[in-house]
């Protein structure tokens, strides 16, 4: 508390100044992706010493793409730039936040998702960034640009219109910080959405965390320790497996529009075969996937695809990639199509045998993934 009271005073007001230069601020938003090493030096350099912040070598490639990076890993902030405690953390996004333009406009503003933060709620963190406490439901979901793009994704041969926002919802709750969707299409942006939705939510909990208003009445409004988790803070990701191959999907179109709301970061998109994909080993996975130590454990995998006969396979093959702490298996309609409804009896009957013989093996797991 006390190094962000002094964090706050010695924070130069170069940066909000800069920022609204450009005619309400439109000339400098933005800009920190285009700075040089030296700028990023000089603009570190001027951050409080309380914070403890390291300036990286020449070769560790500093310029203001790899700084906007940096600051949404919590690994990257404490092995790159030092920042040891959650406060320095914060602040420093905090700060690098109102350089680059993106918050403390004032009064009432929307962003891209259309989450809205009044200016009777927020409080000021003293950087020119707004801490707003939560005064009624807030999320992409309900702004109009999203409808009218989601819109387009939508085809009746796939029946997801209710299924849609309820993932949302559901992704609102859980917060899982890694996804798996097995068929691209209209559900595809409403989970991006959720977890851009989540990932703003908890940084703006840490902001609150921060300055002393992260509570109600004095009861913790959140679990301290998730807000300290750094996969809280990680960007959530969400893998998308599609071959592209169904008669009507709008898979094709998920990329544009992803790109119009503003999701891009959260998606990586794999055109490939979804049974294929289950069966591969880690390895085949990484290369199918193109990245580099790619996920082998996902909170959510989420399973929209016409599998017929073939889906209790394909779900033997993703089940040891479910985080054993609290993932989730769905899987759509298992109440209106015959083949996914036969899967789930199994497993109902699977896991009432297990209860029943007091074992606790992946029968009594199998039950929980039931489906929507």
């Amino acid at each position: 508390g006390d190094m962000m009271i002094d964090f706050l005073g010695e924070l130069d007001d170069g940066p909000e100044d800069e920022a609204d230069s450009g005619g309400g601020g439109g000339g400098a938003r933005h800009k920190v992706a285009n700075m040089t090493r030296s700028e990023c030096v000089e603009w570190l350099e001027r951050l409080p010493p309380s914070l403890g912040v390291r300036v990286p070598d020449e070769d560790e490639g500093l310029c203001g793409a790899a700084l906007l990076a940096a600051a949404e890993s919590t690994r990257e902030l404490r092995e790159t730039f030092g920042l040891a405690t959650i406060e320095a953390r914060v602040a420093f996004s905090t700060a690098l936040e109102a350089l680059d333009g993106r918050e403390g406009t004032g009064g009432e503003r929307a962003d891209a998702g259309g989450t809205a933060t009044s200016s009777s709620t927020a409080m000021s963190t003293g950087v020119g960034v707004k801490a707003a406490r939560p005064s009624c439901s807030s999320g992409g979901l309900y702004n109009e640009k999203f409808i009218e793009t989601t819109r387009g994704l939508y085809d009746m041969h796939m029946g997801v219109e209710n299924m849609a926002p309820l993932l949302y919802t559901l992704l609102r709750f859980l917060k899982p910080a890694r996804v798996l969707e097995v068929g691209a299409g209209y559900t595809t942006v409403f989970v991006l959405q959720a977890l851009r939705d989540n990932f703003e939510e908890i940084l703006n909990y840490r902001r609150l965390h921060v300055v002393g208003q992260c509570d109600v009445g004095g009861t913790p409004w959140c679990v301290p320790g998730y807000l300290h988790d750094e996969r809280a803070t990680d960007v959530p990701v969400l893998d998308c497996l599609d071959n592209m191959a169904h008669e009507h999907t709008t898979a094709d179109r998920v990329v544009s529009a992803a790109d119009s709301l503003g999701l891009e970061r959260h998606l990586r998109i794999h055109v490939t075969d979804a049974f294929d994909f289950a069966s591969y080993s880690h390895e085949e996975r990484a290369k199918v996937m193109g990245i580099e130590g790619a996920p082998d454990m996902w909170d959510l995998i989420w399973v929209d695809l016409g599998a017929g006969d073939r889906l209790e396979k394909f779900i033997q093959g993703v089940w040891g990639n479910i985080n054993p702490k609290g993932g989730k298996l769905m899987v759509h309609s298992t109440v209106t199509n015959r083949t996914s409804r036969r899967w789930l009896e199994m497993m109902r009957a699977a896991a009432g045998n297990a209860a029943g013989s007091g074992g606790g093996g992946g029968g009594g797991g199998g039950g929980g993934g039931g489906g929507s």
